[in-house]
């Protein structure tokens, strides 16, 4: 199971905490994905569940652009704890405190596949996944 971590701009005053929990960040501006997006369908049910709502200040389907937000001082962002090995991003994660599990799958479509590099993809994919 990934765990979550929240990646924090480098001003960020949370940054003094090794744990971080839903009333640390009440307030504090959140950078994530649209509504409708598989990632932002599960943060809303943990919104829910921790009586949360957060100040977003901005929606993308693009990593990059958010994490860019966030180092920007824009707002923070939730992350896969993976992120905390990233040296561009790793000292501004932090991991939240949470009582939840999600699982997230990977799909495509079946008619492609014998096609090289869809067999090529999906090799890397199977190779990372194991290594994890």
């Amino acid at each position: 199971m990934e765990k979550s971590c929240i990646v924090l701009p480098p001003e960020s005053p949370l940054l003094q905490k090794d744990v971080i929990t839903f009333d640390d960040l009440r307030g504090v501006p959140l950078v994530t994905s649209p509504q409708g997006a598989g990632v932002r369908n599960n943060l809303e049910l943990i919104f829910h569940k921790y009586a949360y709502t957060p100040d977003i200040v901005c929606e993308s389907n693009d990593v990059e652009l958010l994490l860019r937000s966030v180092m920007g001082g824009l707002g923070f962002c939730f992350m896969p704890a993976l992120m905390a090995k990233d040296p561009r991003v790793g000292p501004y994660c932090r991991p939240i405190e949470l009582d939840y599990s999600a699982e997230i799958a990977l799909s495509w479509n079946k008619n492609i596949s014998g096609r090289p590099a869809t067999e090529e993809f999906l090799g890397f994919v199977r190779r990372f996944f194991a290594g994890l």
